[in-house]
C-alpha cells in the first residue's frame, strides 16, 4: 500500500497526463487543467477513500480468506470431519473442566464486597490434648487443624475484634451435603440441608432478603425464639414460591420455629459445593433444639463446653486492613480462649495458632474435596488437546503436499508468501473455530457428566456450573490458540517452495525430501498417547486394588437403611424401647438371618472420632485419636466381623448400667500392646473422672470411613451407652434370599409397630462401599476414555505420516521394485520404519509418563507410579496399534506400479 506522499505524486502524474491529452486536443492550459481535474475527481476525496481502504481493507481480505477457506474445507469433507471431531473432543473436554474450575474454584461468593471477608481457622503441629471438634473442611496447612472453634472462642473474638474487623459472625452446617433435617409445615414434612447461623451472619455478608427478613442480631440474644430463613430454590421447589409461607410456624426435627424470610436467589451458603436449604437462628437459650442433630458434647451444653469446637467463624475486614493485620490483632484473643478451653497451658507444638485466610470463596469444600481432581483432569484433557493439535498439524502437512501445485501456481502468478500464509492460517483457525463451537456445544453435557461422576452414589454435586461468558471466552481463546498452534508450521512449510518447483513434476523425484519433521510429529503423538495410556492403566489398576482390598467385614447380602423414631414422636427411653422392638420385629421377617444397628453407616463417609484415656496408663501412651461408633446387639455377627476375643453385644447391654465396649485389634495393640485387653477399662476424653467402659471383646480390623491407609483404631459401644443423645439409627439387615424379597416384610413390620415409621435411604452395603470408589471409578473411566481417544489419534497420525512418506517416495519405491525388490520387502521396510517411529515415541513417552505419574502418586493405591507392568502393557498396545495403522500405507507401497511411478515423476 503506497504512502500518502507517493499517492499525491501518483495523482499529480495522472492529472498532468490528462491535461497533456486535453492540450493536444486544442484546449488552453487553464481549460485543460480544469477538464483534467473534473475527469480525475477531487484529490481530497481520493485520499479519503484511500485512507478508508487502508483502514478497513483487512476486513475485506479476511472475508475473502474465510470464503476461500470454507470452500477448501467443503471440498475435503472427510478431512474436515476428522479434524473438527478431534478438536471438538479436546476443546469440549477442556471447556467442561474449565467451567467447573471457574464455578467451584475461581468464582467468589455472591455477596457484597467478598474480598473483604476473612475466614478464621486454627492449626497446630499436633492435635491438642483434650480437644474434641465437629466441623466442616480442613484448613490449607500441613498441620493438624480445623475451621471449627468453640462458641466461647467465637464470643471472645466477636467482642474483642478491635479496629481490624467490622463484625464477626459464625455458622455451623447441619448435615450439609445430603438433606437430613426434617422440616414440617402444615402437616407436610420434607428433608432439607440446614445450617445454624448467628445474628451477624446475613448482615456480615451484606445480603438483603428476597422476601420478609433475614436472621438478625436480636435473634441471637437470650430468650429469642428460633427463626428460619429458606433458600430461594427450596422455597420455589417445595412451596411453589408461596409468599404466605412467611410468618408460618414450622417444626424442625421436632423443635418449633418460624419462617421469617427468603434468602436472595443467587445465595446458596458459604460452603462451596454444599448448598443450604434453610438457615436457622442460633441461640444459647435454646440448646434443646440442637439435640436432634447429635451436637450434644461429652458433658454439658455445646455453648458451655469450651473443649468442644463446632462453629465456623468468618468476619468482614475494615477497608485497608490486610489478612496479616487481622490475624495479628485477633491472635492474642484466640490464644487466651484456647488456653481457657483446654484447661491447661498448652505446651510446645500443641499450642493452637489462629490463621486468617480470604473468605471471598467461603469454605471451599469442593476445592478441598475435588480441586486436585479437577486439575489432574484438566492436565489430562490438555494433553489430549495437545495430541489433537499435533495430529491435525500432521494431517495438514500431508494435505499441503496435495496442494503443492495450487500454491506454486499462486506464487508464480505473483501472490506474496505472507498473503498465502495468512490464508492458510485462516483455514486452520476456521477449523479450530468449528471444533471450538462443537466443543462448547457438548461442554454442558460434559459438566453434568463430571458432576455425576464426582458425586458418585450421592448423585450430582450441587455446583452451579454452566457455559457463561468466561467459559465462552475460554473456548474461543483455546480455539484461536489451537488454530495458530497446529496451522503455523504447515503454512510456513507449504509456502517455502520455489515458484517453479511444483510446475516441473519431473524434478520432484530428484529432490530428496526430508521427512524428519513429519516423523518427529508422529514421535510426539506416540509419546503423548503413551502418557495417556499409562495414566489410564495406573488408575484402572488402582480401582482394581480397591475392589479386591479386604474390608474386614462381609458387605454381601447386607441391607442398610436409616430410621428416625424422633420424627414419629418418640423421646428418651421410649425411643430406645422403639428401636429394640424394631430390632426384634425385623429379625422375625422371613429371609432375614441377622439384624443390628449403629449410629453411622460403615464406609458412608461420616465417622465419629474422639480421644481416650486408660486408668493406669500414662497419658502420652494413651494419647490416641480413635474412630468410634455406637452399635446394637449382634453387631459383629451381622457384619461378618471375626471376633478375636471376648463376646459380641447382646440385648442386656442396652439396658445394663455396666458400660461395655468392643475394640478392634489395632486399638488393642495401641493401648495394651501384647497384654490381654479383656476386662480392662477405658474412658472417653483424655481427662480422668468421667465414666469408664469395660472391654468385653476384640474384633478384627475393619474399614470404617475410608478405604485408604492402614486399618484405623476403632471402638464400638452400645448405642444406649453413648455420650451423645440418641437420635437416628442405621439398621443393618443380613438376608438369605434377595433384598427385594425381604424389603416388603421389613416395611410391614415397621407399619405394625407404628404407621409413622418410615425407612430412610435403603440400599445395599455393597452400594455404600461402591460409593467410596466413585472417585477412583471416575479417574479410571475418564482416563480410559482419554487414553483410548489418544490411541486413536496416534493411530490416525501414524497412518497419515507414513502415507505421506510413501507418497513422497513413490519414485524411489518404483525404482527399487524395478530393480527387483519384492512386494514383501517393500511392505516390511515401511512397517519397520513405522515401528522405528513408534519406538522412538515410546522411548520419549516413557520418560514423560514416569514424570507425570509422580504428580498423581497420591491418587494411586496398591500400585507404584513407576509400575513396569503398566508401562510395558501400554507400550505393547501402542506397538500393536501402530503396526495396524502402518499396514495400510505399507500395503499401498507394496502395490506401487514401477512404470507409473516413474512416469508420474
Amino acid at each position: 500500500m503506497p504512502s500518502r506522499r507517493r499517492l499525491r505524486e501518483e495523482l499529480e502524474a495522472h492529472l498532468e497526463a490528462l491535461a497533456q491529452r486535453y492540450r493536444a486536443q486544442g484546449m488552453g492550459e487553464a481549460e485543460a487543467r480544469r477538464a483534467a481535474r473534473l475527469k480525475l475527481g477531487g484529490a481530497d476525496q481520493i485520499e479519503e477513500a484511500w485512507g478508508d481502504e487502508r483502514r478497513f481493507g483487512w476486513l475485506e481480505d479476511l472475508r475473502r480468506d474465510l470464503i476461500l477457506g470454507a470452500r477448501a474445507l467443503r471440498r475435503a469433507p472427510g478431512f474436515t470431519a476428522v479434524v473438527v471431531l478431534s478438536l471438538a473432543l479436546g476443546i469440549g473436554a477442556n471447556t467442561a473442566i474449565f467451567s467447573l474450575l471457574d464455578a467451584a474454584l475461581l468464582q467468589k461468593l455472591p455477596v457484597r464486597a467478598p474480598d473483604e471477608l476473612a475466614l478464621l481457622y486454627w492449626h497446630a503441629q499436633r492435635w491438642p490434648r483434650g480437644l474434641d471438634q465437629s466441623g466442616t473442611g480442613s484448613p490449607p496447612t500441613s498441620d493438624d487443624g480445623s475451621f471449627s472453634l468453640a462458641y466461647a472462642t467465637y464470643l471472645q473474638l466477636r467482642d474483642h475484634s478491635g479496629i481490624a474487623m467490622q463484625n464477626i459472625f459464625a455458622f455451623s452446617p447441619l448435615g450439609v451435603g445430603t438433606p437430613s433435617t426434617a422440616l414440617e409445615v402444615d402437616g407436610r414434612t420434607s428433608l432439607a440441608r440446614a445450617s445454624l447461623v448467628t445474628g451477624g451472619f446475613f448482615p456480615g455478608l451484606g445480603l438483603a432478603a428476597y422476601r420478609g427478613r433475614l436472621v438478625g442480631a436480636h435473634d441471637e440474644v437470650a430468650g429469642a425464639s428460633p427463626v428460619v430463613v429458606l433458600s430461594f430454590d427450596y422455597w420455589s421447589a417445595h412451596f411453589a414460591a408461596n409468599p404466605e409461607l412467611i410468618g408460618k410456624a414450622v417444626t424442625i426435627n421436632g423443635s418449633a420455629a418460624t419462617v421469617v424470610g427468603i434468602a436472595p436467589p443467587q445465595f446458596q451458603g458459604v460452603v462451596q459445593g454444599a448448598a443450604v436449604d434453610a438457615w436457622i437462628s442460633l441461640s444459647p437459650t435454646n440448646p434443646a433444639s440442637l439435640a436432634p442433630w447429635g451436637f450434644t458434647p461429652p458433658a454439658g451444653s455445646i455453648f458451655t463446653a469450651t473443649s468442644y469446637w463446632w462453629l465456623q467463624v468468618m468476619g468482614r475486614r475494615r477497608p485497608g486492613v490486610s489478612l496479616a493485620q487481622a490475624q495479628a490483632q485477633l491472635g492474642p484473643q484466640f490464644e487466651q480462649s484456647a488456653v481457657a478451653a483446654l484447661h491447661r497451658e498448652p505446651k510446645g507444638d500443641s499450642l493452637p495458632q489462629l490463621g486468617v485466610m480470604s473468605g471471598a470463596q467461603g469454605i471451599n469444600q469442593f476445592a478441598s474435596d475435588h480441586g486436585q481432581d479437577l486439575w489432574v483432569m484438566m492436565s489430562v484433557a490438555g494433553l489430549l488437546l495437545l495430541l489433537a493439535c499435533v495430529n491435525v498439524a500432521a494431517l495438514l502437512l500431508a494435505r499441503a503436499s496435495a496442494r503443492r501445485q495450487e500454491i506454486g501456481v499462486r506464487l508464480a502468478l505473483g501472490a506474496r508468501r505472507w498473503r498465502l500464509i495468512r490464508q492458510l492460517l485462516t483455514e486452520s483457525v476456521l477449523l479450530a473455530g468449528l471444533g471450538g463451537a462443537f466443543g462448547a456445544a457438548i461442554a454442558p453435557l460434559g459438566v453434568r457428566l463430571l458432576l455425576t461422576l464426582l458425586g458418585g452414589a450421592g448423585g450430582p454435586l450441587p455446583v452451579a456450573a454452566g457455559v457463561d461468558g468466561w467459559v465462552v471466552a475460554f473456548a474461543l481463546g483455546v480455539s484461536l490458540l489451537t488454530g495458530l498452534l497446529f496451522g503455523l508450521a504447515p503454512a510456513l512449510r507449504s509456502t517455502r517452495q520455489g515458484v517453479c518447483a511444483p510446475l516441473q513434476p519431473g524434478r520432484a523425484g530428484a529432490v530428496r525430501v526430508r521427512l524428519r519433521g513429519d516423523k518427529m510429529l508422529a514421535v510426539v503423538q506416540v509419546a503423548l498417547s503413551l502418557v495417556l495410556l499409562v495414566g489410564a492403566g495406573l488408575f484402572l489398576r488402582t480401582l482394581r486394588m480397591f475392589e479386591v482390598a479386604p474390608l474386614g467385614f462381609n458387605p454381601n447380602h447386607l441391607l442398610v437403611f436409616g430410621l428416625d423414631g424422633a420424627e414419629a414422636g418418640y423421646r428418651g427411653a421410649g425411643l430406645s424401647g422403639l428401636y429394640e422392638r424394631v430390632h426384634q420385629a425385623i429379625g422375625a421377617v422371613p429371609g432375614v438371618s441377622a439384624v443390628t444397628e449403629s449410629r453411622l453407616r460403615l464406609l458412608d463417609g461420616w465417622i465419629g472420632s474422639g480421644s481416650l484415656h486408660v486408668p493406669g496408663v500414662t497419658l502420652d501412651a494413651a494419647n490416641t485419636h480413635t474412630l468410634e461408633n455406637s452399635a446394637g446387639p449382634g453387631f459383629l455377627a451381622a457384619f461378618g466381623m471375626r471376633l478375636l476375643a471376648g463376646r459380641d453385644f447382646n440385648d442386656a447391654d442396652l439396658r445394663s448400667s455396666n458400660n461395655v465396649v468392643i475394640i478392634n485389634q489395632s486399638l488393642a495393640r495401641q493401648l495394651f500392646g501384647t497384654g490381654m485387653p479383656l476386662g480392662r477399662q477405658l474412658g472417653p476424653g483424655l481427662e480422668p473422672g468421667g465414666r469408664l467402659y469395660t472391654v468385653i471383646g476384640v474384633a478384627q480390623d475393619a474399614r470404617y470411613g475410608s478405604l485408604r491407609g492402614p486399618m484405623p483404631p476403632t471402638l464400638f459401644w452400645p448405642y444406649t451407652q453413648a455420650d451423645t443423645k440418641l437420635g437416628t439409627l442405621t439398621f443393618q439387615v443380613r438376608f438369605r434370599t434377595t433384598a427385594d424379597a425381604v424389603l416388603p416384610g421389613i416395611r410391614q413390620a415397621l407399619q405394625r409397630i407404628d404407621p409413622a415409621l418410615a425407612m430412610s435411604d435403603p440400599k445395599l452395603e455393597t452400594e455404600v462401599a461402591g460409593g467410596r470408589l466413585a472417585r477412583q471409578q471416575m479417574f479410571a473411566q475418564l482416563s480410559s476414555f482419554f487414553g483410548l481417544l489418544g490411541l486413536l489419534l496416534a493411530a490416525i497420525g501414524i497412518k497419515g505420516t507414513m502415507a505421506y512418506a510413501v507418497a513422497r517416495r513413490s519414485a524411489e519405491i518404483g525404482i527399487r521394485m524395478a530393480l527387483g525388490a519384492r512386494r514383501g520387502q517393500v511392505l516390511g521396510a515401511v512397517l519397520r520404519e513405522t515401528l522405528a517411529v513408534t519406538l522412538g515415541g515410546i522411548a520419549a513417552g516413557a520418560v514423560a509418563a514416569l514424570l507425570a505419574a509422580r504428580l498423581v502418586a497420591t491418587k494411586l493405591y496398591g500400585v507404584k507410579p513407576n509400575d513396569p507392568a503398566t508401562l510395558l502393557g501400554a507400550a505393547l498396545l501402542l506397538l500393536a496399534v501402530a503396526a495396524l495403522a502402518g499396514l495400510w500405507p505399507a500395503r499401498h507401497a507394496a502395490r506401487t506400479d514401477p512404470m507409473r511411478a516413474l512416469r508420474s515423476e
